[in-house]
């Protein structure tokens, strides 16, 4: 179980939006594309080095959005509660050690959820190829934004 109370404001705002998307389509499951179209929507509360990695790749909720609609079919869950799936949940593991590694007193912020995404060697890799985003660099570009913060 994860917990909470480590994860920014921002974070759980992600997670939060995640669950809204993936209800939206009807889905059983937060998938790390609903993390990724929701971090991509940051603008709403400020913004933040993640949103600010997308933006500067050219990677807008938009676009994310629409390459969602054509990877996912609209799904059958009408009880207004989606779970955390498989690997979202290892995305989030990934989180917690990547905030852990790069500070002393961690707390999870969503450009660690964005680099538990671009480490995730699952189906999520297909969609990021879709949107031309290039994980190693990407991450290696965040991992310097953190440590010039």
């Amino acid at each position: 179980m994860l917990e909470m109370d480590r994860f920014t404001s921002a974070a759980k705002w992600v997670l939060i939006r995640a669950h809204k998307e993936a209800l939206k389509s009807y889905q059983e499951f937060i998938q790390p594309h609903h993390l990724l179209l929701s971090i991509a929507e940051l603008s709403e509360i400020g913004g933040g080095i993640a949103y600010d990695m997308l933006i500067q790749t050219g990677i807008s909720a938009h676009r994310i959005r629409d390459a969602i609609s054509v990877a996912e079919e609209k799904g059958e869950n009408l009880d207004g509660i989606a779970q955390v799936s498989p690997e979202t949940e290892k995305v989030l593991k990934n989180a917690i050690e990547k905030a852990i590694k790069l500070r002393k007193q961690y707390s999870i912020s969503p450009e660690h959820i964005l680099l538990g995404i671009l480490d995730t060697k699952e189906k999520t890799q297909e969609f990021l190829c879709q949107l031309d985003i290039n994980p190693k660099e990407m991450s290696e570009n965040i991992i310097k934004m953190i440590k010039e913060d």
